[in-house]
């Protein structure tokens, strides 16, 4: 049971990163400078999407954890917003008004 919480965890993550790299570029780093809101959003989303069961819980609590790493990587890779101002990371984009 475990190995497919980690399993279903990864591919609910995976789902939830390929949703936000459509987004445009301004509402990402909008998200990624309230990092802390969009790690409860994703992780109470998926704790009502699989509710029911445990293995259902356990996939939503580690795609939630996975959520928070991943928010913390791409923070620090592509920066954030906050206040109107582009916090650059590692990788600098161009953000247009």
């Amino acid at each position: 049971m475990v190995e497919a919480a980690l399993v279903f965890g990864i591919i609910i993550a995976v789902g939830i990163a390929a949703i936000l790299i459509k987004l445009p570029t301004r509402t990402t780093l909008w998200l990624l400078g309230r990092a802390m809101w969009l790690d409860v959003a994703v992780t109470i989303l998926t704790l009502w999407i699989h509710w029911g069961t445990m293995t259902g819980l356990m996939s939503a609590a580690v795609a939630g954890l996975i959520c928070s790493m991943t928010t913390s990587c791409a923070r620090w890779l592509v920066g954030y917003t906050r206040g109107g101002v582009y916090y650059p990371g590692v990788i600098v984009l161009e953000v247009k008004r």
